[in-house]
């Protein structure tokens, strides 16, 4: 997490994190999606799937905190890889997601 004080912390306001103070993103490619896509899903009022151009996918989530935002990743990729072991216990202790996806 990025600490931003001062003038630069005008990204905190409603336009940009409606005052969230944790902000995350992961990006996903399957070579699989090249024919279909990758599914796109409103995760919650604060998370979406958004497929990308090419075989990809970017999981966005806002969170009051790091616990709640790694639930809400967690969410989106469950959903691009149902069946793949990727994310880590519920209570958002440690993994590495792509170490993860590389094995």
């Amino acid at each position: 997490m990025a600490r931003v004080e001062g003038e630069s912390a005008g990204w905190a306001g409603p336009a940009v994190s409606g005052g969230s103070r944790a902000l995350g993103s992961v990006v996903m490619v399957d070579p699989r999606w090249e024919a279909t896509g990758p599914p796109s899903a409103v995760l919650s009022d604060r998370g979406a799937v958004l497929a990308l151009v090419g075989p990809g996918a970017q999981v966005v989530a806002l969170a009051d905190g790091a616990v709640t935002l790694r639930r809400l990743l967690d969410q989106g990729l469950r959903l691009l890889a149902p069946s793949r072991q990727l994310f880590g216990p519920p209570d958002g202790r440690g993994v590495d997601v792509v170490t993860q996806a590389l094995h």
